[in-house]
């Protein structure tokens, strides 16, 4: 069983290997203006792309990479269209009440707020990435600390 696990994980690193040999390519591509190599790195991330785990982790960070890309693309093409935003959901509702009920969303942000607060007395200058682009309920608090 547990030699399973780690050959899946061997294929997975692997295979997320490929990915960014290809989102690198891509990213020279881009530089060069050489936009159908673009085309054709990028179709093959999202091909592989859909082989790995890409809500957490390495695979949600080269995800996001992509999608940056293909904008990149389509601000180099103007008059292509860009394709049709996802429909309205629910989905900012229902995470917001759920932050607010229970503390496994509020404490790890309590715990990063602190880190970055503590960042900013030995740095002058501090740059935060998040990841979790869903809302910005983190923020809230840790702009009001740092307005004071």
């Amino acid at each position: 069983m547990q030699i399973e696990v780690v050959r899946r994980w061997h294929a997975i690193e692997k295979v997320t290997m490929r990915l960014v040999n290809h989102l690198v390519t891509c990213t020279f591509a881009i530089q060069d203006g050489d936009y159908i190599a673009v085309a054709g790195s990028l179709s093959d991330a999202r091909e592989i792309l859909t082989k790995i785990p890409t809500h957490v982790g390495i695979g949600r960070v080269l995800t996001i990479f992509a999608d940056a890309l293909s904008e990149q693309l389509f601000l180099t093409f103007p008059n292509l269209a860009l394709p049709p935003p996802l429909p309205h959901t629910k989905q900012h509702d229902l995470f917001h009440g759920f932050y607010e009920v229970g503390p496994h969303l509020k404490f790890p942000h309590f715990i990063a707020n602190r880190a970055i607060l503590k960042a900013f007395e030995s740095c002058g200058i501090v740059h935060v990435i998040d990841f979790a682009l869903m809302d910005d309920v983190q923020w809230q608090p840790i702009i009001k600390v740092m307005a004071v």
